[in-house]
């Protein structure tokens, strides 16, 4: 009778002891910062601080340079060209798009380049858009947004980069046709 006596005090205490642990790590943990609200394509947004925060104290804004739908098209192209690929093979999709616009030698804008004749092959206006591919797609255009404005980003794929094909698995990026 003793040992169960026993048992039953140690498994007391451990349990005593545990639920200790719950309530002191609750109190003491820090309070995480709370995710950053979403933000459409025709908001102003600001950018995430750098390691030197800015000396003034005026907020800078900065301007987007697409649209809603330039995200979702962006997104349909990756779909057709890009779909079933890396992360990183899906963006530096998406910077081909943004490199061809600022580049002379295409149209001016995202939907126009996207539907240049024997261009995107593997874009179509009715694709679906998922949240996957939308994430890449703002997440990019945001980014180039960003570097318009002079704001140093983290660039996937050099300007130079403007064509690509790909194999099935993978894209394969290059700088001359």
């Amino acid at each position: 009778m003793k040992f169960r006596e026993f048992i039953t005090a140690f498994t007391f205490l451990v349990l005593l002891a545990l639920l200790l642990c719950i309530v002191y790590a609750r109190a003491t943990w820090e309070e995480q910062p709370s995710p950053a609200p979403t933000v459409t394509a025709e908001e102003t947004v600001e950018p995430e601080q750098s390691e030197a925060p800015e000396t003034s104290e005026t907020p800078v804004y900065y301007e987007m340079y697409f649209t809603e739908d330039d995200i979702a098209e962006v997104a349909k192209m990756l779909w057709g060209e890009a779909r079933g690929c890396t992360r990183d093979n899906q963006i530096k999709g998406a910077w081909v798009v943004c490199n061809r616009v600022d580049d002379e030698r295409f149209p001016d804008t995202i939907q126009d380049v996207l539907s240049q004749p024997h261009q995107f092959h593997g874009y179509s206006e009715s694709f679906p858009v998922t949240d996957e591919l939308y994430s890449v797609a703002f997440d990019v255009l945001t980014r180039w947004s960003y570097e318009k404005q002079g704001v140093p980003v983290r660039r996937e794929l050099p300007e130079s980069f403007l064509w690509f094909t790909g194999n099935g698995r993978e894209n394969i990026f290059r700088e001359v046709y």
